[in-house]
């Protein structure tokens, strides 16, 4: 299956064209060839049309290139929808006579939008982030929202268990388990040392939640670079400036773990 760019002109090869007569000669001479007498129907997506072919001045020139195969010129607007599209040529019928030119054949093309074409035949990328694939990163102010939103959740947590356990007390008429009342101590801190811990994360260096989120946003987005002079010893880096060092990530020469140091 050959590819189109969408909503893009273009002139294509169709063929064989093989003559109706003896089902083997193929149609070589473009001088006695009628466009005229072949209905070409264009089928994309659930609609279908048909055009109409001429030699010279319409919208869908064709004409023989003498080796048996055709050229053929479609338009933008042929082209207009991405997905599957299917050009079926066949003998035009005449008050229930067939012209009797060729033996009927297809032409199966997909339809790819104008970034993804580009990028295949061309020096486009195809279009994997908001930006591309060199995306930056978040900017400083995406970072401080993040920080902002974060912060306000967790600080509405404790309110809020507080109203939920005391209406299933009241509800059941039981004590609940130590652990479910201990939520109610949820903070920034305890809500850092559990990610810690459930990680197996060294806890080198003073973390803090607005660390522990910048290292997540930097490792998520790739800022990270070797250490140098420093084998095994990577450098995860502050994604408000792409250059502060705000912890090391160590790989271990006996286990498939690594070891994270915030600075």
């Amino acid at each position: 299956m050959r590819y189109l760019k969408q909503n893009t002109a273009v002139t294509i090869v169709i063929g064989s064209l093989v003559d109706w007569a003896d089902g083997k000669t193929l149609l070589r001479d473009n001088e006695d060839w009628v466009p005229a007498d072949i209905t070409c129907e264009l089928i994309k997506g659930s609609s279908s049309s048909t055009l109409t072919l001429t030699k010279t001045g319409g919208s869908n020139d064709c004409n023989l290139t003498g080796k048996g195969q055709a050229t053929l010129e479609l338009t933008a607007s042929d082209t207009d929808t991405a997905g599957q599209l299917r050009l079926s040529f066949a003998n035009k019928i005449t008050d229930a006579y067939s012209s009797n030119v060729i033996l009927p054949f297809v032409e199966d093309f997909m339809v790819l939008a104008a970034n993804v074409y580009d990028s295949l035949t061309g020096s486009d990328k195809l279009q994997v982030d908001s930006v591309q694939i060199d995306y930056d990163g978040p900017t400083n102010a995406e970072v401080t929202s993040l920080h902002a939103t974060t912060d306000g959740l967790l600080n509405t947590i404790a309110g809020y268990l507080d109203t939920e356990i005391a209406a299933i007390l009241e509800d059941t008429g039981t004590t609940l388990p130590a652990q479910i009342a201990a939520l109610n101590n949820v903070s920034a801190a305890n809500v850092v040392t559990a990610l810690l811990g459930d990680t197996t994360i060294t806890a080198g260096g003073n973390w803090s939640l607005r660390k522990l989120l910048k290292v997540l946003v930097a490792w998520s987005v790739g800022l990270v670079r070797d250490k140098s002079g420093e084998s095994g010893t990577s450098e995860i880096l502050d994604p408000d400036d792409g250059t502060t060092v705000i912890a090391e990530l160590l790989l271990s020469e006996t286990s498939p773990y690594r070891t994270i140091n915030v600075l």
